[in-house]
């Protein structure tokens, strides 16, 4: 359960699945599927802004699950993802944004349930 120790409603979401019989693994995989849906959804809410402000945000959030927690490092996953340059305001915007959503902190996941999401993007 320790998986879920994140966001608290994982932690009941799992707790629920579990009541009902779910096995760990695939409340796990259940977890995971809707967090994914959850980010996909981000995603395409950005992409009303534009096509390129959605492929940031995804590349973004693929880039640190990889483990790429610094600036610098963010910067350049991105932009080998993009085969571009990338201004600083852009990334600092991006990071504003999802750690305000409370998915992120200092380049890190706040929840395992999002990071294992994201490496699906």
């Amino acid at each position: 359960m320790d998986y879920f120790d994140g966001i608290p409603g994982w932690l009941t979401f799992a707790g629920n699945k579990y009541v009902e019989g779910k096995q760990i693994r695939e409340v796990k995989e259940m977890a995971v599927l809707l967090a994914k849906q959850e980010l996909v959804n981000l995603i395409e809410e950005k992409r009303r802004v534009s096509t390129l402000t959605a492929s940031r945000y995804k590349n973004a959030l693929k880039c640190l699950a990889k483990g790429e927690n610094s600036w610098s490092r963010l910067q350049s996953c991105i932009e080998m993802e993009e085969n571009s340059t990338i201004s600083s305001s852009v990334i600092d915007n991006i990071i504003r944004s999802l750690e305000k959503m409370s998915i992120i902190k200092d380049y890190e996941f706040l929840d395992r349930v999002y990071k294992d999401a994201s490496k699906l993007l």
